[in-house]
């Protein structure tokens, strides 16, 4: 069998692929806080779902 025309050595394929180990962690900005709720709803996220399952 021939050999691979497009293979490159170990040692090749780690100095293209080695990244710094400062580089490899990405910065995530911190949460903001979260939207204020109206006035007058006690639970502004909840859209109604109060009540059994007939509704009452």
């Amino acid at each position: 069998m021939t050999d691979n025309r497009y293979a490159i050595g170990l040692d090749a394929l780690e100095a293209g692929s080695r990244v710094e180990p400062a580089d490899q962690v990405a910065e995530q900005p911190a949460p903001g806080a979260p939207p204020p709720a109206p006035a007058g709803e006690p639970h502004p996220f909840a859209g109604g779902a109060g009540g059994d399952a007939d509704g009452d």
